[in-house]
């Protein structure tokens, strides 16, 4: 008996369609065999767990390749067995709450390129053909590696930089159809710079935008509302009201969820002495609505293991238990984890070959081992 998750049935209906995706119909069908409780004859959504969760970490390689590599704890890591992929921009990931796993390179070669795509169902599990996605219609460009979320019902959210405007378009995988849903009443979406960022917890979206429209950055907040089939109702957005005294504005974010908060990820320019070379905070905040955010902890020059960070592409992700990494890449391609009381450096034993510096990774929690 072939057993396959409900909400992606229609578009799995398709393989054979040319996109090569009769391998994941039974990829996915084995995924779903693990979540299943003997007394239901479907799949279940699983109830995360430190014990199922890991880490998935992806990025492109000198050669343009993408590199993918997995953990349990996010200090040791393992290679996926992943098929050859060549892109340009970089790599974004999400994961829906039964583990499939959407990961998207972002090709950019050309207007309305989204780059190709490969499914797989926790980690290390992926279909060995590429889903070539179809094009954004013209007059859109994808000029950074998406964002992505799962908003439900076989839809995935890619939020991305169009030109120096944030744009949110929505793809079923179902039909294979795009939507634009980018936010448009009581949003500042001019003079955005980078990637980005968008999470779902529950019927909740989350998503910001980095404005630089002159000597002061500005992170912009914007909150949706999802109905469960799909479709996001935008609220308006405002800027990230939160300050700290001694750092300077809003240089880097990226957002996640940890099951309970939603989680920001914030890097700030420390103020140093004249002359010093300019060294950064990692600052990560927590909401339960996405609107009114706390600080959970901070990562700094001046703060255990004293290890300063940059003005350069950031991904975040944690766990259920605690655990939080965060990845940037530059040149010696940083890595932190926060176990839920101190921060360590990992220094090796994560990337395998060099990646390119400045390109975006893509660094997800999944739900399925």
């Amino acid at each position: 008996m072939t057993i396959m998750c409900r909400h992606h049935q229609a578009g799995l209906k398709q393989s054979g369609t040319g996109y090569g995706r009769q391998p994941f119909v039974h990829a996915l069908a084995i995924g779903c065999l693990l979540a299943i409780i003997l007394t239901f004859a479907g799949c279940t959504t699983p109830v995360a767990h430190s014990a199922n969760e890991r880490f998935t970490l992806a990025w492109l390689d000198q050669n343009q390749m993408v590199r993918v590599r997995f953990s349990t704890d996010g200090r040791t890591w393992q290679d996926a067995t992943f098929p050859q992929l060549s892109v340009n921009r970089g790599v974004g990931a999400a994961a829906d709450p039964n583990g499939v796993l959407f990961l998207v390179a972002g090709a950019g070669f050309s207007a309305g390129d989204v780059g190709p795509a490969v499914w797989g169902v926790g980690p290390n599990n992926y279909s060995a053909s590429v889903d070539h996605l179809p094009p954004l219609p013209t007059g859109n460009r994808m000029d950074c590696a998406p964002s992505l979320a799962y908003a439900g019902n076989s839809v995935w959210l890619f939020a991305f930089l169009d030109h120096s405007s944030a744009k949110v378009w929505a793809f079923n995988s179902g039909p294979r159809t795009w939507a634009d849903v980018t936010p448009a009443i009581g949003v500042n979406n001019t003079s955005v710079s980078g990637r980005p960022s968008i999470v779902v917890k529950g019927n909740t979206a989350v998503l910001t935008w980095l404005r630089n429209p002159g000597a002061t950055s500005e992170l912009q907040v914007v909150l949706g509302t999802l109905d469960g089939n799909g479709n996001v109702n935008w609220q308006g957005g405002s800027p990230f009201p939160n300050t700290e005294n001694g750092f300077g504005s809003v240089a880097q974010h990226a957002l996640t969820q940890d099951q309970t908060s939603f989680l920001l990820g914030v890097v700030r320019p420390d103020n140093n002495p004249s002359g010093q070379i300019q060294t950064f905070t990692l600052f990560v905040y927590e909401s339960t609505d996405g609107q009114h955010w706390n600080k959970r902890t901070q990562l700094g020059a001046a703060h255990p293991p004293n290890a300063s960070l940059r003005d350069f592409p950031l991904t975040i992700a944690a766990h259920s238990d605690g655990t939080i990494i965060v990845a940037e890449n530059i040149a010696n391609h940083r890595f932190f984890r926060f176990d839920g009381q101190a921060w360590s450096v990992i220094t090796s034993g994560v990337f395998t070959g060099t990646p390119q510096d400045g390109k975006d990774l893509a660094l997800v929690a999944t739900g399925r081992p």
